[in-house]
């Protein structure tokens, strides 16, 4: 089984499509800055667990308080 994962989900600054990897075997909550590929801003990844265990990723802003 693959543990790795890669994902898609746009900057919230720019609006770029990302790509990057989780790594599953990590566990779940995940949380990690990864600067954008375009703007290099960072951007706050939050990776939680599904209902069916499947990983949740949010990208937040540094300003964002949600």
């Amino acid at each position: 089984m693959n543990m790795l994962r890669t994902i898609q989900a746009s900057c919230p600054y720019c609006g770029e499509r990302q790509r990057m990897e989780i790594d599953l075997t990590e566990g779940f909550p995940q949380e990690f800055v990864s600067d954008c590929t375009v703007c290099c801003r960072p951007i706050e990844v939050t990776v939680t667990s599904g209902s069916q265990g499947d990983p949740v990723i949010r990208f937040r802003s540094e300003d964002d308080t949600a």
